[in-house]
């Protein structure tokens, strides 16, 4: 048993049924070429390309978006990935192999992890917002004082 694991391992199957008369069948990862992902990828080509031609992320990617778009947009990206690590978590204590349990515990950790950079982020661009808001406060209180003077 220990030596069909281990080769199913190296193989990169996820998955492998031994029927009665003895017969090992694998089931190949869902990523492998011809796979699943390969499948539905090729199903959601048409979306995909619409979604990569939206404002937001034409924006987003040229970095012209206004920073209150993208701060808001950091906010509800670390909503999410908060909220997918707890997915992830659960489905890590669910996993039918010890080797799905801690491929989902890795990504759990990981949505996390990329959430504290995240929030390292929003803060750096809540301050220079601030900043640059102050700023421009200031900047019209001188000019409205400079016209009354004149």
């Amino acid at each position: 048993m220990f030596l069909l694991a281990v080769s199913l391992a190296a193989a990169g199957a996820t998955e492998a049924s031994v029927s009665a008369a003895g017969a090992v069948s694998v089931a190949a990862p869902p990523w492998a070429q011809g796979g699943f992902t390969e499948s539905a990828m090729a199903n959601v080509s048409a979306v995909r390309e619409q979604i990569k031609a939206l404002p937001f992320l034409q924006e987003l990617v040229a970095g012209t978006l206004p920073k209150a778009s993208f701060a808001f947009y950091l906010t509800q990206d670390s909503l999410y990935l908060r909220q997918y690590s707890k997915v992830l978590a659960a489905l890590a204590s669910r996993a039918p192999t010890v080797a799905v349990t801690q491929n989902m515990a890795r990504a759990a950790d990981m949505a996390l992890v990329v959430e504290g950079a995240l929030h390292e982020v929003r803060a750096k661009v809540r301050v220079r917002v601030r900043v640059r808001v102050r700023a421009r406060v200031r900047v019209r209180a001188r000019l409205s004082a400079a016209r009354g003077q004149a």
